[in-house]
């Protein structure tokens, strides 16, 4: 082949080369769930842990906990980043820095459910509460019976003006929703305590923490 016939075939296969790469760069940066987290790179459940009616999954560090309801694990809902992304825009600004929502408890060890549920509120209001008070929640379920997981369940929520090492968090407009969420918790968790309270909007002030817990 002459030099100007290999350049040709050169042109040729570039464009092809160059959409393989946007292809896999793409994959890399936004394909899937929880691209940041390393999602696809978690191992399956044990059979022996998963029931028939299980259609959900829970990020718990490098294990995927089996649920009975469908558990959507969305980025842009990503509590971990988008924390981290706020501090990081207001130091940027030279501005009062936020707490982070979260705390990466060494060894933390779930003991406690909580559940915040008011009947019919949606997914805007739970979110703009948790901005306005710089808190974490792990998951979040709308009237409809949507449910999201928030964070990864590795990270201790930030709530009252304190990390809770060994909280699980759930902010819910739908009881039966979290009903089975909170069944399926029980069932990894054995000798878990389950709060239940209602779900409260901001305050003007933030609440002073709660004695024994611990600030971030």
């Amino acid at each position: 082949m002459s030099p100007g016939e290999l350049a040709a075939a050169s042109s040729r296969r570039r464009p092809f080369v160059v959409g393989a790469l946007l292809a896999l760069a793409w994959l890399a940066w936004g394909c899937g769930p929880r691209a940041n987290e390393g999602a696809d790179a978690r191992p399956e459940p044990d059979a022996a842990d998963r029931r028939p009616d299980d259609r959900g999954e829970v990020h718990y560090h490098d294990t995927r906990l089996p649920v009975g309801p469908f558990v959507a694990h969305e980025a842009r809902m990503d509590l971990h980043v988008a924390c981290r992304l706020k501090r990081d825009a207001a130091r940027a600004a030279k501005q009062p820095e936020p707490p982070l929502c979260y705390g990466e408890v060494t060894d933390r060890v779930v003991a406690t459910v909580r559940v915040e549920h008011r009947p019919g509120l949606s997914m805007p209001a739970f979110m703009r509460t948790l901005s306005a008070r710089d808190e974490g929640a792990h998951f979040a379920i709308e009237p409809s019976g949507s449910l999201y997981q928030l964070m990864d369940l590795r990270f201790a929520p930030r709530r009252e003006g304190a990390i809770r090492p060994g909280e699980v968090r759930i902010l819910s407009g739908n009881a039966a929703v979290h009903d089975r969420l909170v069944e399926a918790l029980r069932r990894h968790f054995p000798g878990v305590e389950v709060q239940i309270v209602p779900f409260e909007p901001p305050s003007s002030a933030p609440p002073s923490p709660t004695p024994g817990a611990t600030t971030p």
